[in-house]
């Protein structure tokens, strides 16, 4: 119900692991684990790094979200999605998503 979940990049997925080499891994699991608002098959493209985030491993202690252009059959457009490699935290679909079954 958080309108900013996923979509902002206030609010990122904290896909993040115990390792930091876990969050790619658990990138593509998420990523693959979402569906359209009617269980429509999604696909997504990594659209690149933005957004630093404070406190994160990584150069001079900052490290980036990793963005996502997510899409499904009939949407209007494709959904941007921001994604923390390096935080782990309670994984949920943002609105506008459904979780496959």
């Amino acid at each position: 119900s958080d309108s900013t979940y996923g979509l902002a990049p206030e609010n990122p997925v904290l896909v993040g692991g115990i390792q930091i080499r876990q969050g790619p891994w658990n990138s593509r699991r998420y990523l693959n684990a979402l569906a359209g608002p009617k269980g429509e098959e999604v696909t997504y493209e990594r659209a690149g790094s933005c957004c630093p985030i404070e406190g994160q491993p990584g150069q001079a202690g900052q490290a980036l979200l990793d963005h996502y252009r997510v899409i499904w059959a009939g949407a209007a457009d494709s959904v941007s999605l921001y994604l923390n490699l390096y935080t782990e935290g309670e994984l949920k679909a943002p609105v506008g998503f459904t979780v496959k079954r």
